[in-house]
């Protein structure tokens, strides 16, 4: 797992998006469940179950280095973070 120091002195939050196919292991994503009121087709009303996964996200305090999965060091808004060199690989 590589190793990343935030080199700023504020803290830092970076969204990881969820992998394709995730299944909710290895993967920073959530489980989130969200209960909707319907209207049935003959006019009576219910309750709708929707169960969604949402990405994660890391956060990296003031001058902190943590090692990170793999793919948290691949995602676009690290590696962006990286070139600015707000983020540092060890």
């Amino acid at each position: 797992m590589p190793k990343i120091a935030n080199r700023t002195k504020q803290i830092q939050v970076f969204n990881v998006p969820c992998r394709i196919g995730c299944n909710g292991e290895g993967c920073l994503c959530t489980e989130v469940t969200i209960q909707l009121a319907a209207v049935d087709a003959d006019g009576t009303r219910g309750v709708r179950v929707i169960d969604r996964r949402l990405p994660g996200s890391v956060t990296f305090l003031a001058g902190e280095n943590r090692e990170v999965p793999a793919f948290v060091a691949s995602s676009p808004d690290v590696k962006r973070a990286i070139d600015r060199g707000a983020l540092r690989l060890l």
